[in-house]
C-alpha cells in the first residue's frame, strides 16, 4: 500500500472498529436493556428503545442533501458525531435527576432519539468516505478485518462487563456497574474522534441534491426500487421478532446478565467468523444466495425462540449460531451490496433513501407490538411474535426469488 493511503486505511479501520463497538455496548446490548429494567421501565418502554436506532433512520431523509450542499465539510460531520456519542452518555445520570417512571421512560427514550438523531444524519457521510477511502479492490478484505476485531473485542470487553454487573448486583452496587460500562465506552470514542480527526477526508464528487430527489432518483431506478423493497421487508421482519429477545431472555427465561451476553458472543464469534465463508459464497453464486439463506437462518432462529423455555435451553446455542451466519451474511449486504447496486454519483443519495425507507416501516412495529404486549400474558405473547416472525422471513424469501435483481 501507498504509505499515505496505508495510514488513511488502518486509521478508518481501528476508528469504525471502536465506533462498531461503542455501538453494541450502548445502542444495542444486553447491559443497557439490565439498565432499563434496573430503571423500572416498562416491557414496552425497552421494546421502543431496543428498535429505536432502526426507527430513526427516517432522518436519513435530510443527510444526503444536507451534506451534499456542504460538500461533507469535515469539521460539520465531526461536531455532529461528537453530539451523537456525547448525548448517549447523559442517560447514565437518569437515576440522579428523577425516580419518577413516567419521566425516567421520556428521558431514556428521548435521549437515545436524540443519539440516533445526530448518528443518522452523518451515517452516510462515513459511509461514503468509506468507501472512498478504500480501493475497490481492498473493501472486501477491510470489511473482513474491521469485522473479525470489532467481535473479538466486543466479546472481550462484554462479557467482562457483564460478570462485574452481576457481581456489581450481588454487592447491592449495581449502578456502579453501568458508570464502569459508560466511562469504558466514553474511552473508546475518545480513541475514536481523535483518529477521525486525523483522518483525510477523501475528494467526494456528488450531484447536489435535494428533498424531492431524494424521493424521485431512486425510486425511477427499477433494479434497485426492488432491492429497496426487499431491504424494508428484512428489517421491518428482524426488527419485529428481535424487539423483546433481551427482554425474553433475561425477564422471562430468568438469565442472568452475563448467561445472556455469553448467548450474543455465540452470535458475536459466529458472525464474525463466518465472513470468510459468506464471501466465498457471493463470490460463486451472488447477492441473491447470500441472502436467501439468511433469511432460512432467520426462520429457524425465532421460529426455535418461540418455542423455548427453561426446559429446553440446550437449544440456544445452536440457534445463536444461525443467528451469527445469518448477521454475517445480512452485514456483508448492507456494508456493500446496497452501496454496489447504487448510481454513481448518487451514492449517498440512495443510501440514505434506504434508511429513511427502513425507518418509517420500523415505526409500524411498536404500534403493531403494542396490542400483543399490553394483554397481559407477556411471556406467551412475546412468543407468539417470534412465531409471526418467522412467516415474516418466509415471505421474505418469496420475494427476494420472485421479484429481485442485483447489478453485481
Amino acid at each position: 500500500m501507498h504509505k499515505k493511503y496505508k495510514n488513511n486505511y488502518y486509521k478508518f479501520l481501528i476508528a469504525q472498529i471502536l465506533d462498531n463497538t461503542t455501538n453494541k455496548l450502548i445502542g444495542t446490548s444486553v447491559i443497557i436493556t439490565s439498565f432499563a429494567l434496573f430503571l423500572g421501565l416498562s416491557d414496552n418502554v425497552i421494546g421502543v428503545y431496543t428498535i429505536i436506532g432502526s426507527i430513526a433512520c427516517v432522518f436519513q431523509l435530510f443527510s444526503a442533501p444536507i451534506y451534499s450542499k456542504i460538500s461533507q465539510n469535515k469539521i460539520i460531520t465531526m461536531w455532529n458525531y461528537i453530539l451523537y456519542r456525547l448525548t448517549s452518555f447523559i442517560i447514565i445520570f437518569i437515576p440522579f435527576i428523577s425516580s419518577n417512571i413516567l419521566i425516567r421512560s421520556i428521558l431514556f427514550i428521548g435521549l437515545f432519539l436524540l443519539y440516533d438523531f445526530f448518528g443518522q444524519i452523518g451515517y452516510v457521510t462515513i459511509v461514503n468516505w468509506k468507501m472512498s477511502i478504500l480501493k475497490a479492490e481492498d473493501r472486501a478484505k477491510y470489511f473482513s478485518q474491521k469485522h473479525f476485531i470489532f467481535n473479538i473485542l466486543l466479546i472481550i470487553i462484554t462479557l467482562t462487563m457483564g460478570v462485574l454487573i452481576d457481581k456489581f448486583k450481588i454487592l447491592g452496587i449495581e449502578y456502579w456497574g453501568y458508570v464502569l460500562l459508560f466511562t469504558v465506552a466514553f474511552i473508546l470514542t475518545a480513541i475514536d474522534v481523535t483518529l477521525r480527526f486525523f483522518t483525510n477526508k477523501p475528494q467526494i464528487e456528488e450531484d447536489k441534491v435535494n428533498i424531492k430527489d431524494v424521493f424521485t432518483i431512486p425510486f425511477k431506478d427499477s433494479v434497485f426500487k426492488r432491492i429497496l423493497i426487499f431491504s424494508v421487508l428484512y428489517n421491518f421482519s428482524l426488527t419485529f421478532g428481535i424487539q423483546y429477545l433481551t427482554l425474553y431472555q433475561l425477564k422471562y427465561l430468568g438469565f442472568t446478565v452475563t448467561f445472556s451476553t455469553m448467548i450474543a458472543i455465540i452470535v458475536m464469534i459466529i458472525s464474525a467468523v463466518s465472513g470468510v465463508f459468506w464471501s466465498k459464497v457471493l463470490k460463486n453464486l451472488g447477492w441473491k444466495k447470500v441472502l436467501i439463506y439468511s433469511c432460512i437462518l432467520n426462520t429457524v432462529y425465532f421460529l426455535g425462540y418461540a418455542f423455548c423455555n427453561n426446559n429446553l435451553i440446550f437449544l440456544l446455542p445452536i440457534l445463536s449460531i444461525a443467528f451469527g451466519f445469518s448477521e454475517s451474511a445480512y452485514s456483508i449486504f448492507e456494508n456493500n451490496g446496497i452501496y454496489e447496486n447504487s448510481k454513481e454519483n448518487f451514492k449517498t443519495l440512495y443510501v440514505s433513501f434506504e434508511k429513511f425507507v427502513k425507518g418509517i416501516s420500523v415505526m409500524l412495529v411498536p404500534f403493531i407490538s403494542y396490542f400483543l404486549i399490553s394483554s397481559g400474558n407477556n411471556e406467551f405473547n412475546i412468543r407468539i411474535i417470534f412465531g409471526i416472525t418467522s412467516f415474516l422471513f418466509l415471505i421474505n424469501i418469496f420475494y427476494l426469488i420472485r421479484n429481485v435483481k442485483f447489478n453485481n
